[in-house]
């Protein structure tokens, strides 16, 4: 069984690394003409240096498995590279958000082939207050980090070529409306805000999981802390317009889950961006227009699951409650409160993400210093007498049922009592 230390060569036999949450050891690896290396779901092949396929050799990663490199090398694939993705909709009406872990594949290719293909230009001339982001349709090769997507793209999606490694750099940019400049009427009813020329659709470059928070803290200088990741899980419906065109039907901007560094807004996402996936960013108004984005490989690991596998320890001081509002059509909206040993009170980079406010009619929000956030960790030690206040904003009468989704840390003794007070009645 090949070390760290070994170069390893697959020859003339099928080289299989099967198992449940294994790891395939290598310095470099070299797939020769008659070779085939496959990596089953959930295991990683971990290797130092480079990777070769030769003309005729086949290595397939496949889906929920990983492929990690640590040096900063240039692979090279004349034979055949796959890595594989599965997308699971619940209709055509869905959207994927995608990112390509090779270099130069065709988002024409995405399985199966849609003719609804976007990607997201963060500023466009509006002839209003500010040039705000839209989406434009895409075609062709995929830019490495970017992200797009593709509507009704469920199935499974071979991505063929040379897989990306090392250090890449991606540019964001953003137009000059900023804060404390006043939201304004733009062309729908929703109002248009200083952060609507700011988002940028990043993805995933590797064939692996990526760190969400290695990368936030790698870009901490140019990108607000935090990800939004599209949970493509609601039909559009007849809802208000939420951004910069009027259309009858609505996607709902409730079905983007949040996270940082304390957690997602929904139980279950541990914080690894699978390969393959695309995700928003908001750029700060700090630096320049246009700045760069970086991934490197000291955000991926043999042990970041690409399955969305959870670990059932916690490296840090964390007890949350994830809350869950559901509205008489069975509507939800989610977020995470609760209390971390480096939180504070106050707003903090990483640990506190503001809620998505006008661009919504239905959300739950916590409150600090009397603005929404959609998630919010509290100092340590804890207070048995801890008070977190809430705001909501619902789009019509009717029985509305507030409900714990999940808790962990502390908040897993039931003795514990959680309280919901309602000031009003």
């Amino acid at each position: 069984v090949p070390t760290a230390n070994n170069c390893v060569v697959i020859f003339d036999n099928d080289v299989n690394i099967t198992g449940t949450n294994y790891t395939g050891y290598g310095l470099n690896l070299t797939v020769k003409p008659t070779g085939n290396l496959n990596v089953a779901p959930t295991n990683t092949a971990l290797i130092t240096d480079f990777v070769n396929v030769e003309a005729g050799g086949i290595f397939e990663v496949e889906d929920d498995a990983s492929l990690v490199q640590e040096n900063n090398v240039a692979n090279t694939v004349a034979g055949t590279f796959n890595s594989k993705r599965i997308a699971v909709t619940n209709s055509y009406l869905d959207y994927v958000y995608w990112s390509s872990p090779v270099a130069g594949f065709s988002v024409n290719n995405i399985t199966p082939s849609s003719t609804h293909r976007y990607a997201w230009s963060p500023t466009t001339a509006t002839g209003l207050a500010s040039d705000f982001g839209n989406w434009t349709a895409a075609s062709g090769a995929m830019t490495t980090g970017r992200g797009y997507i593709v509507r009704g793209s469920s199935g499974n999606t071979t991505f063929a070529g040379v897989p990306n490694n090392g250090d890449i750099t991606i540019p964001i940019s953003r137009s000059t409306y900023m804060d404390p400049s006043p939201s304004y009427t733009g062309p729908t009813s929703t109002q248009v805000t200083v952060d609507d020329d700011n988002w940028n659709l990043l993805g995933n470059p590797y064939p692996s999981a990526l760190s969400a928070d290695a990368f936030l803290t790698a870009n901490f200088t140019n990108l607000e802390t935090f990800v939004k990741i599209w949970k493509h899980g609601i039909d559009p419906a007849a809802i208000a317009d939420p951004f910069y065109q009027d259309y009858q039907l609505n996607y709902d901007t409730n079905d983007y889950l949040t996270f940082n560094r304390f957690g997602g807004t929904q139980d279950g996402f541990d914080g690894y961006i699978g390969s393959g996936q695309g995700f928003f960013v908001l750029m700060r108004d700090t630096g320049a227009t246009t700045e760069n984005a970086i991934f490197n490989n000291t955000m991926r690991s043999n042990l970041h699951r690409n399955d969305q596998f959870y670990r059932t320890t916690d490296p840090l001081d964390r007890h949350r409650i994830w809350i869950k509002i559901i509205s008489p059509t069975n509507t939800t909206n989610d977020m995470l409160v609760g209390y971390a040993a480096e939180a504070t009170n106050a707003i903090d980079d990483f640990y506190d993400t503001k809620n998505v406010g006008i661009k919504t009619n239905f959300e739950l929000y916590s409150l600090i210093e009397n603005k929404g956030h959609l998630i919010q960790a509290r100092a340590l030690p804890f207070d048995t007498n801890d008070q977190i206040p809430l705001g909501v904003v619902i789009p019509q009468n009717g029985i509305y049922r507030i409900a714990i989704d999940a808790v962990d840390g502390l908040f897993t003794n039931t003795t514990q009592n959680i309280y919901l007070e309602d000031t009003t009645l």
